[in-house]
């Protein structure tokens, strides 16, 4: 047994060697594994701090950007509020220097409208590019501001400025006007002519003088700034200028323009028609009842001879028709009557001759006027689109013929119309009279004098 324990042992000696070794060696790298790891920790260790470190910078690094940020976004609300408000107060600035500039706009345009000629060249010399270009400057505005209230200053006291106006003659007179409010008064010292300024836009300033000698001494006094009487004239001469005009019927019929003409054919036609009916009715003389008593009388008694000289006593038609029917007695009563009734006829036709005239007249004069009044504005439009609607007085040729051929002929038309219905109703009472008379004639007549149409 022991060989084999020794045997054992030799084979199993050299492992319990190498496991010595073995273990050595695993000690060996566990401590160096050991210390690899320590040096690790310790570097790990080391980076760690300086990585926390890190970070907090970091950290603290946007905590102030943060801070920034929100100190930023505050800051531009601010300025945002800021901003809206200054928007707003220069838009309300602005809107008032707009409102501003459209006062001083309507108080230029007001301004200029009432200077008067005599002060526009000064006004121009002033102003004239500023007005024109539009928009005025502060300078500007207040120059014009004060030069408003200056003016006004001077009226009130009266203003004397040298100039030269348009006397009566139309010669041109040198002298100095007098402004005082809105009037205007001129002086000339050698000729001693003095009265109002009437101003026309475009025109120089036309004198119109006093008609009392008293009032160039009184202007003079005013002149050199001594009490004095003015006389006033709020028209501004126009008044003084409407008395002085005075329109014929020629140049009013002339200002109707073409369409009168017809007008005062027809009524110079109505006119003829008239006066020739007015003659040919009122000449007119029926017999009285007690002519025609008689005249019945006597032929209802047989007396023909008598009857014929009361009718030849008679004047038409009132003797033509008895007469005619006179000599037809003895015929059958139809024929007498349609004989009377065509001669009444006849005569009633002869009455309303010519009133047909007076008809149209009466009916075609208004609508020749209102032709006029339609043509007139056509004129009067055409004339506003050249020059506009500021000025009347280009538009004044249209405006008459249009008025002046309606009031034509309405006074053509309704004269016309009356004297139509009076003569038409003058013919119709003619005509029932000559009927009257006929009808008369037939019954008064003897039985035995007429025949039925029966017998005939």
């Amino acid at each position: 047994m022991r060989p084999w324990f020794f045997l054992l042992f030799l084979l199993l000696a050299p492992l319990f060697a190498g496991a010595d070794d073995l273990a050595a060696s695993a000690k060996a790298d566990l401590k160096l594994s050991l210390d690899r790891l320590r040096a690790e920790r310790t570097a790990i260790a080391e980076e760690k701090a300086v990585l926390l470190q890190t970070f907090n910078e970091l950290e603290a690094s946007v905590r102030e950007k943060r801070r920034q940020w929100e100190l930023l976004k505050l800051t531009a609300g601010q300025q945002g509020a800021d901003y809206e408000q200054r928007r707003r107060q220069l838009a309300e600035l602005e809107q008032k220097y707009g409102a501003f500039q459209a006062a001083l706009v309507d108080y230029r345009i007001y301004l200029e409208s009432n200077l008067h000629s005599i002060e526009m060249a000064d006004y121009q010399k002033r102003f004239g590019d500023a007005s024109a270009a539009g928009d005025l400057t502060a300078e500007q505005a207040r120059d014009l501001v004060d030069y408003g209230m200056e003016r006004l200053r001077e009226s009130l006291a009266g203003r004397v400025i040298p100039g030269e106006a348009v006397g009566p003659s139309g010669e041109l007179l040198s002298g100095q006007f007098l402004l005082w409010g809105p009037m205007a008064y001129f002086s000339n010292e050698w000729t001693n002519e003095s009265g109002f300024v009437i101003d026309e836009e475009g025109l120089s300033p036309h004198l119109t003088p006093f008609t009392n000698e008293g009032e160039h001494e009184q202007l003079e006094h005013a002149m050199a700034g001594q009490p004095a009487t003015l006389p006033l004239d709020a028209s501004n001469g126009r008044a003084l200028r409407l008395t002085q005009e005075h329109e014929d019927i020629a140049d009013h019929l002339r200002s109707g323009g073409v369409w009168v003409w017809p007008i005062l054919t027809l009524a110079v036609l109505a006119l003829a028609v008239f006066i020739y009916k007015v003659v040919e009715i009122g000449i007119v003389r029926m017999p009285s009842d007690a002519a025609l008593d008689s005249l019945f009388k006597d032929l209802s008694n047989g007396r023909i001879d008598a009857a014929k000289e009361q009718i030849a006593r008679l004047r038409d038609p009132a003797k033509s028709l008895l007469a005619e029917a006179l000599e037809r007695v003895g015929q059958p009563r139809e024929v007498l009557e349609d004989l009377m009734l065509e001669h009444v006829i006849r005569w009633q036709m002869h009455w309303e001759r010519g009133l047909a005239v007076l008809a149209v007249t009466a009916a075609v004069s208004p609508l020749l006027g209102l032709l006029g009044t339609v043509t007139g504005m056509i004129a009067t439009f055409r004339l506003i689109g050249v020059y506009g609607s500021g000025d009347a007085r280009p538009l004044s040729g249209g405006i008459s013929e249009a008025l002046v051929t309606t009031e034509l002929g309405l006074m053509v038309a309704i004269p016309a119309l009356i004297v139509h219905a009076l003569l038409s109703r003058k013919a119709q009472s003619l005509t029932s009279d000559l009927e009257n008379v006929a009808t008369r004639f037939i019954d008064g007549l003897p039985a035995a004098s007429t025949k039925d149409s029966a017998d005939a």
